[in-house]
C-alpha cells in the first residue's frame, strides 16, 4: 500500500534527525585537542577542543582522541594515558613522564608525528616500544628527540621505531654499564645532529660487520660514546657539520677491537679535559680527516694502544690546528715500520697553556723488549708557530724510525721546547729530514736532533732569523747539515745556536761527526753567540759561506768549548766572492 505523500515526508525527516542524534553525543567520533598553554597531561586548563589556545576543554583527551602540541607549549605526561594520533607542532614540546612522574607514560596507538621544530622528551622509565612507540612514528629531519629516561641499558632506542629520526639527544645515565644502541644511525639513520649528554654512556655498534654512520648535522659529546665497542670489523663515522668534546666528553671510535677506523668532520673543538680516541685498546689503522680547524684544548690520540702489540698506524689529516692545551698523540701504540703521517694543510699554532700540556706525535719507543720502528711524516702546508709555558714541549717521535718534517711556510719559536728526534731513550734516535720555508727564533728552545743520528739534514729555503732563544742542530753523534737558501741573521744578546750542544738533560756529549752550516745568502751576527760545540769533541764544525756578503759585529761571538782533537779550532769557508 503506497503511503501519502506527506506521511512519507515526515516519516523520512524522522530517521534524519534519528541519524543526527546517533552522530552526536551518543555515539561520539574521535575529538581533536589542542595545547592551549604549557601544563600537566591531566589539567583540563592545558586543553581545547577549539584551537590553539581556545577555550578551555570539558574533559580531559581520551583514548579514541588525537592531540595537537602546539607552537610555544609544553605538555607533560604525568599519569598513563592512551592516545591514538599525536602530532607535535614547530615549537611545541610533548614530555612523556617528568618529576616524580617518571614510571607514567603515554600510549600511541595510531601515529605519532613530531613534525619539524617539535621536541619529544622521553623521559619514562616505561618500554616506550610497548607505550610511546606502540603506534607509528614519524619524524621531521628537523624533529627533535631527547631521551632523559629509559627502560633499561639492554634496550636500543630504535626499537620499536619506524621512522628515522632527526636530531638526538641522548642524556639517560645508564649507570656503570654502557647502554647499548646498536643500530642507530644505521637501521634508523640520524637525519640531524646527535649529542651525548654528560651523563650517559653509549655504543653504536658491537657486531663484528663492518659499519658506516653518517650524520648531516653536528656531533656533540659531553659524556661518552663508543662508535664500535668490544669487537672486529671497520667502523666509519662521518658528520657533515662540526663535532665538539665537553670537559667530560670521551669519544672512542673503536674500543678493544680488530678493525679500521675512519673519521671525517668539518671543524672539531676539544676543550681541557676532553679525549678523542680514534683506536683504543684495539689494533687497526686510523684516519681522521678534520676540513676546516681543529680547536684543541683536550687530549687527542689517533691510536691509543700503548699495550698493544704490532699494531697499525694513524693518518691524520687537519686543514688548520688552533693547539691550546692536552695530550696531542698521532699515535701511541707499537708498530715495526709502518708509516704514520700527520698533514696540517694550511698552518698550525702551539700554545701551551698548563705544564701538562704535550704533544708526541709518536709517543711510544718500545713494548715489551721490543723497539718501535714506526716512520713519521709530519708536514704543514703553512706557517707552524710554537709558543706558550717554557717547561712544555713540542715533539716529533720517541720511536725508532726515521722521521720527515716539512713545513712549508715560517717555523716561528716564541717559547717552549720543539724536540726532533728527542726520545727519552737515546737508543731510539734516527734519522732526521727537516725541510722549512722560514726560521724564525725569538725565545724557548729548538733540537732539530736530540738523539743519536746516523744524518740530520736541515733545509731552510727562506730566511733564518735568531732573535733569542737556543737552537741547536744536534745534541749527539751523527751529522748534520744547515743549508739556508736565503739569509742568515742573528741580532740579538743571549740568543744562542749550537751546531753541537747539550741534550735536553742540560748534559754535554762527545761529537766524531761533522756539523755543518752552509748559507746561500746573507750571512750577519750583529748579536748573540754561535757556538761550533760546546763539548771538546774531536769533530770540528764548518760554516760555508756561499753569499755575498760575511759579517759580524757588535757582541755577536762565535766560540767552542776546548780545542779538541781535529786539526781545526772550527772552519769559517768563503766559496763565493763577496764582501767580508
Amino acid at each position: 500500500m503506497c503511503l501519502p505523500e506527506q506521511r512519507r515526508v515526515k516519516r523520512t525527516f524522522i530517521t534524519l534527525v534519528f541519524l543526527v542524534l546517533l552522530s552526536g553525543p551518543f555515539m561520539a567520533g574521535a575529538v581533536t585537542y589542542y595545547t592551549r598553554v604549557s601544563g600537566n597531561w591531566n589539567a583540563l586548563t592545558t586543553w581545547s577542543t577549539v584551537a590553539c589556545g581556545g577555550a578551555a576543554a570539558a574533559v580531559l583527551p581520551s583514548a579514541t582522541d588525537d592531540i595537537i602540541v602546539c607552537v610555544g607549549t609544553s605538555v607533560t605526561v604525568n599519569v598513563n594515558a592512551t592516545i591514538a594520533n599525536v602530532t607535535i607542532s614547530n615549537g611545541g614540546t610533548l614530555q612523556n613522564g617528568g618529576g616524580s612522574t617518571t614510571n607514567r607514560s603515554l600510549t600511541v596507538t595510531g601515529i605519532l608525528n613530531v613534525s619539524a621544530g617539535g621536541t619529544l622528551i622521553q623521559n619514562s622509565i616505561l618500554n616506550a616500544s610497548t607505550t610511546l612507540f606502540a603506534g607509528t612514528e614519524v619524524f621531521s629531519p628537523t624533529a627533535t628527540l631527547t631521551v632523559s629516561n629509559w627502560s633499561s641499558r639492554a634496550v636500543t632506542l630504535i626499537t620499536g621505531l619506524n621512522s628515522n629520526l632527526g636530531h638526538v639527544n641522548l642524556n639517560w645515565s645508564s649507570g656503570v654499564l654502557w647502554w647499548d644502541n646498536q643500530g642507530l644511525g644505521v637501521v634508523k639513520t640520524i637525519q640531524g645532529n646527535l649529542t651525548i649528554g654528560t651523563s650517559c654512556q653509549t655504543f653504536l655498534d658491537s657486531t663484528g660487520a663492518a659499519l658506516a654512520i653518517s650524520i648531516p648535522g653536528n656531533l656533540t659529546v659531553n659524556g661518552k660514546l663508543r662508535v664500535k665497542n668490544g669487537t672486529s670489523g671497520n667502523a666509519a663515522l662521518l658528520v657533515n657539520g662540526n663535532a665538539s668534546l665537553g670537559a667530560s666528553g670521551i669519544f672512542t671510535g673503536i674500543y678493544a677491537g680488530a678493525g679500521d677506523f675512519t673519521f671525517s668532520v668539518n671543524n672539531l673543538v676539544s676543550v681541557a679535559g676532553s679525549t678523542f680516541n680514534g683506536l683504543l685498546d684495539g689494533h687497526g689503522n686510523t684516519g681522521v680527516s678534520i676540513n676546516g680547524t681543529f680547536t684543541c684544548a683536550g687530549n687527542f690520540y689517533g691510536i691509543n694502544a700503548p699495550a698493544v702489540m704490532n699494531n697499525g698506524v694513524p693518518d691524520i689529516q687537519i686543514n688548520s690546528l688552533t693547539y691550546n692545551g692536552g695530550t696531542f698523540m698521532a699515535s701511541c701504540t707499537h708498530n715495526l715500520g709502518g708509516l704514520a703521517t700527520v698533514n696540517i694543510i694550511s698552518h698550525a699554532t702551539v700554545n701551551f697553556t698548563i705544564a701538562a700540556d704535550k704533544i708526541q706525535l709518536l709517543g711510544l719507543s718500545s713494548l715489551g723488549g721490543s723497539n718501535v720502528t714506526t716512520r713519521l711524516n709530519f708536514t704543514v702546508g703553512g706557517n707552524l708557530t710554537v709558543g706558550g709555558l717554557s717547561t712544555c714541549e713540542l715533539k716529533t717521535s720517541e720511536a725508532y724510525g726515521e722521521e720527515t718534517v716539512s713545513v712549508n711556510g715560517v717555523f716561528t719559536s716564541t717559547a717552549a721546547k720543539t724536540l726532533f728526534n728527542g726520545g727519552l731513550t737515546d737508543a731510539s734516535g734516527h734519522k732526521v729530514k727537516v725541510s722549512l720555508g722560514g726560521y724564525v727564533i725569538s725565545g724557548g728552545t729548538v733540537w732539530f736532533s736530540e738523539n743519536p743520528s746516523d744524518t740530520v739534514l736541515i733545509t731552510v729555503n727562506g730566511n733564518v732569523q735568531i732573535s733569542g732563544g737556543v737552537s741547536i742542530l744536534k745534541s749527539s753523534t751523527g751529522y748534520a747539515r744547515m743549508t739556508v737558501n736565503g739569509n742568515f741573521t742573528q741580532n740579538l744578546v743571549g740568543s744562542l745556536l749550537y751546531m753541537h750542544g747539550p741534550d735536553q738533560l742540560g748534559l754535554a756529549s762527545a761529537a766524531n761527526d761533522f756539523a755543518d752550516i752552509r748559507v746561500n745568502g746573507n750571512f750577519t751576527q750583529s748579536g748573540g753567540i754561535l757556538y761550533f760545540d760546546n763539548y771538546d769533541s774531536p769533530a770540528e764544525q764548518r760554516i760555508y759561506i756561499n753569499g755575498p756578503s760575511y759579517t759580524i759585529s757588535n757582541s755577536a761571538t762565535m766560540e767552542r768549548a776546548g780545542y779538541g782533537t781535529s786539526s781545526s779550532f772550527a772552519r769559517i769557508i768563503f766559496e763565493y766572492p763577496g764582501t767580508v
